[in-house]
């Protein structure tokens, strides 16, 4: 997930409930989920840090895997070494496609942070640790176990589902899932569905209490500032080169303190959450924008994911000029991740951008921008997790989320598709740090637990009558 990747978790206890499927065996899900594993540690293995991306050899590896099941799939690459899976469960054609999203690269890691090989998909303390575990590979293998365990279980299927796996979506998506809408959308036209990444899940003292499903996103808009100026000899005096008008733009941009807002989706979110937070904060979510009006309220107080929910934000993140140090620079260039208000305008946000850079030797260009668009919060997904979670005896609410970053639901919102991040790991604290980090890792109980959570709504919502899953209402 690119930007804010990861959800905020889900906690749940370990003890697993029995369950049966009408008309076929449920699936043993401590052998699943340790096939899973080890698929887990291979697909970690594969390194596919974008750049350069790699995704193909990645698309081969669970292109076989779903050959020796029968399970019919295609392998389209966009450019060499950059490839993106289709994999098709029919069903009886009673409604609209399910697609399980996933992307297949991974942000590049800072090896010498990790106290692990990045790209050893190593199983240590209870967990698998290695680049990817959590964004996204991990739920990538949930994704695909769900889609074994249906067909090795002959699980009647009121629709057909689809398992997708994309390149580049780390770095945009030109090459993965923004490709395949301009060039094979017809694969995808009739879905009614898509699950993805992205959702923010609350647990308060242990118990589940929120599973937040993740309905928008900010609108991301990619930018760089170039300034080029006449090079020379180091040691003269010169105050105005490029790398120095650069510099002072940027000093003026990052210095410049956004307007607080809270949009309609933000605003509801933070409502929905208010009862779980903790002493002020539960005032101020409940009513986020009394809270804005108040001088001395501090967004920054409410934890760096909600606060970015309430202001555009820039971002540097890559700074080049030079590569000696006796010479000035013709041309220096920074990169700026910026990530604006749902609803909020590009056009606007730009215009006030060059008015606070107020240098007209500093170029912007776009390097990516597109409609984050919005699903619906009422949709069968909803009422399908509150099923499976009411069948556990677990009295957590469901509702939905905002995501800071983006995914690559947006390519199906736009197109009218619901689609929507829903994550059953526990990610929170110190895991969750790992995503786009350092020694990023998934535990082995969350993904024992989030692939049974996973696959039981995921047989709620393609499982005909006769082949939906049923619980017990044993205790937790």
């Amino acid at each position: 997930m690119s930007g804010w990747a990861g959800s905020l978790g889900l906690i749940l206890v370990a003890s697993f409930l029995t369950g049966s499927v009408m008309g076929a065996d449920p699936p043993d899900f401590d052998a699943l989920a340790e096939e899973g594993v080890g698929i887990l540690v291979d697909y970690i293995r594969i390194d596919t840090s974008n750049p350069p991306g790699n995704e193909s050899e990645s698309a081969r590896y669970l292109g076989d895997i779903l050959r020796r099941e029968g399970i019919l799939h295609e392998i389209l690459e966009s450019a060499p070494g950059r490839a993106n899976l289709i994999a098709r469960l029919p069903g009886k054609g009673a409604g609209k496609p399910l697609i399980l999203l996933q992307h297949m690269d991974v942000v590049p890691p800072e090896e010498h942070l990790w106290s692990v090989a990045p790209f050893s998909g190593l199983v240590r303390d209870g967990a698998v640790w290695g680049r990817g575990a959590l964004d996204m590979k991990g739920l990538g293998v949930v994704h695909l176990m769900t889609l074994l365990a249906l067909k090795r279980g002959g699980v009647p299927l009121d629709r057909d589902l689809i398992l997708l796996a994309t390149a580049d979506e780390e770095a945009g998506s030109r090459l993965g899932m923004g490709w395949l809408a301009d060039n094979h959308f017809d694969r995808f036209r009739r879905a009614g569905l898509v699950l993805t990444e992205g959702g923010a899940n609350l647990v308060v003292d242990t118990r589940l209490a929120y599973v937040g499903i993740e309905v928008t996103q900010k609108v991301p808009v990619w930018l760089r500032l170039t300034v080029r100026g006449a090079s020379g000899h180091g040691a003269l005096l010169r105050k105005d080169s490029a790398p120095v008008r650069l510099i002072r733009a940027l000093n003026r941009l990052l210095d410049y303190e956004a307007p607080l807002r809270a949009e309609e989706p933000v605003a509801a979110f933070f409502e929905r959450i208010a009862p779980f937070q903790a002493g002020p904060a539960r005032r101020f979510f409940a009513d986020i924008r009394a809270a804005l009006a108040d001088p001395n309220f501090r967004p920054a107080h409410l934890g760096g994911y909600y606060a970015a929910l309430l202001q555009n934000t820039v971002n540097l993140t890559i700074l080049q000029a030079g590569h000696i140090i006796n010479t000035v620079p013709t041309l220096a260039m920074a990169d700026l991740d910026c990530r604006l208000l749902p609803g909020q305008n590009v056009e606007e946000f730009l215009a006030e951008l060059i008015r606070i850079i107020d240098d007209p030797a500093v170029q912007v260009d776009r390097l990516l921008e597109f409609e984050s668009g919005k699903s619906p919060a009422d949709s069968e997904l909803f009422g399908a997790v509150e099923k499976v979670l009411a069948s556990w005896g677990m009295d957590a609410e469901v509702g939905p989320s905002v995501l800071p970053g983006f995914t690559d639901s947006h390519f199906f919102r736009v197109r009218g598709i619901p689609a929507y991040g829903f994550s059953p790991f526990r990610t929170a604290g110190e895991e969750a740090r790992g995503v786009h980090g350092r020694d990023e890792k998934l535990s082995l109980a969350d993904f024992r637990f989030g692939l049974e959570f996973f696959y039981r709504v995921v047989a709620e919502l393609v499982g005909s009558e006769d082949g939906r899953t049923a619980f017990t209402a044993s205790g937790r």
